[in-house]
């Protein structure tokens, strides 16, 4: 059987359902109104742009002062919604415009703009909803997802929690 190169596309994934603060966020709401994403799976080429991408460092502007820096796991979470992220419903900037724009790439859509242009608007999303999209995101490219081996839930609370030295895991997981 022949190795296609067809990207892989999820349907859409529900933050709320990833997230109970994202939920808590939402509200009460239509199900129509809710936060959702769509995300392709990652390619080698994915891998090896953000691998470029933080490799060595880089320019930004802060307050008009220029600073170099390298990436942070969070700059590298970004690059994984900016490269894999096809479309979006839901998330609105202050004024209430659509926060992420996409446009047709050769065989899927792709965020509209450059990473930089991508990464001031996700910026300005809450911590909580950031991190559901990364679970968005690793749902569907779970390779990226290097802490997936850490997490626990809870079940009592089902939260969910990385242990600590001072934490272990069977005696969280008694209450």
């Amino acid at each position: 059987m022949a190795i296609r190169t067809a990207p892989i596309l999820s349907d859409q994934i529900y933050l709320g359902e990833l997230s109970p603060e994202v939920k808590d966020i939402e509200g009460e709401c239509d199900p129509k109104d809710r936060a959702w994403v769509k995300v392709r799976q990652a390619t080698e080429q994915d891998a090896m742009q953000i691998a470029k991408l933080t490799q060595s460092p880089f320019l930004y502007t802060d307050d008009g002062v220029e600073q170099k820096a390298t990436a942070t796991s969070r700059d590298i979470r970004a690059m994984e919604m900016y490269f894999t992220l096809v479309d979006a419903g839901n998330f609105e900037d202050a004024n209430g415009k659509e926060l992420f724009q996409f446009v047709n790439g050769e065989s899927y859509q792709k965020v509209a703009g450059g990473l930089q242009e991508f990464i001031g608007r996700y910026g300005q999303l809450p911590e909580q909803v950031t991190a559901a999209l990364s679970r968005a995101v690793y749902s569907v490219n779970p390779m990226w997802d290097w802490m997936a081996e850490r997490r626990h839930r809870c079940p009592v609370c089902d939260n969910e929690f990385i242990p600590t030295d001072k934490t272990r895991v069977g005696e969280a997981e008694k209450g």
